[in-house]
C-alpha cells in the first residue's frame, strides 16, 4: 500500500514538473497530437485555430499528419495541410506520410494532390510505390 503511494506520488511530481518545464509550444503539440490519436475534429481545429504548429513531432520525428493518417479518415489530413503541414517530412526512419497512407485511397489521393513526393524513400530503402505492393500481395 505505502509502495503504491509513493509511486503515485512521483507520478504526479514528475508530471507538475514536466508542465513547468514545458514551453506552451510543447503543451500545444502534446496536446494537438494526443488530439489527432484520439480522432477529435473538433479539439484538433481548435488546437490549429489557436496555434498549434501542424508540423508537432513525437521524439521519433513521427509527424502530425503521419498520425492523421492512422488515427481517423481524411478529414484530420485536409485540417493539418490547410495550416501548413509538410506533406514530405519523414521521421527517423525516413518514412514519410505517404508511406503510412498506402491502405487507404482517399488519404492517398489527397496527399498526393498536395505533392506527396512518390519517390521519397525509407532509410530501409522503400518507397510508398513499394510498401502499397507489398500490402497487396499474399
Amino acid at each position: 500500500m505505502l509502495f503504491g503511494m509513493i509511486v503515485i506520488a512521483v507520478c504526479v511530481f514528475a508530471g507538475i514538473r514536466r508542465k513547468i518545464n514545458a514551453t506552451p509550444a510543447e503543451d500545444s503539440a502534446a496536446m494537438l497530437l494526443e488530439a489527432i490519436r484520439l480522432g477529435d475534429r473538433a479539439d484538433v481545429n481548435t488546437l490549429l485555430q489557436n496555434g498549434a504548429h501542424p508540423n508537432a513531432k513525437l521524439p521519433d520525428g513521427t509527424s502530425a499528419l503521419m498520425e492523421a493518417t492512422v488515427a481517423d479518415d481524411a478529414g484530420l489530413i485536409r485540417a493539418l495541410l490547410d495550416r501548413g503541414a509538410n506533406v514530405n517530412t519523414k521521421n527517423q526512419a525516413g518514412a514519410t506520410a505517404l508511406m503510412w497512407a498506402t491502405g487507404d485511397l482517399e488519404k492517398t489521393r489527397l496527399l498526393l494532390e498536395r505533392a506527396a513526393d512518390v519517390s521519397a524513400s525509407s532509410d530501409s530503402g522503400r518507397t510508398a510505390l513499394m510498401i502499397a505492393a507489398g500490402a497487396s500481395s499474399p
